[in-house]
């Protein structure tokens, strides 16, 4: 049982770290998906002007959706997830990390 513990201590120990040292790079790469996605489009389709202006305004409308709905979804568990480390609540900790990864 204490290897369980301990192993998960790791584990979210591990996740933290990793997520606080790629933020910055993260966070930096999706401010740019408005410019970067049409790009990528554009490697990959022959599109029409009519066809670009409606892509780049579904991509406009697909990036506030998830900044307005996704991210905030987010952050709270990262928060709850921050707390239960704190108190040495580490299944309920797990448990959040689940439901940011299998959603």
């Amino acid at each position: 049982m204490e290897i369980i513990l301990w192993r998960t201590k790791i584990l979210l120990l591990s996740f933290l770290i990793f997520f606080s040292c790629s933020v910055k790079p993260i966070k930096l790469l999706y401010n740019q998906l408005d410019w970067l996605l049409p790009q990528i489009l554009k490697s990959y389709l022959s599109l029409k002007y009519n066809q670009k202006k409606h892509a780049k305004r579904q991509i406009a409308e697909i990036l506030y959706w998830h900044r307005s709905n996704e991210l905030p979804k987010y952050a709270e568990s990262m928060r709850l997830i921050i707390k239960d480390i704190k108190k040495e609540r580490y299944s309920e900790a797990i448990g959040y990390l689940n439901t940011i990864i299998i959603e």
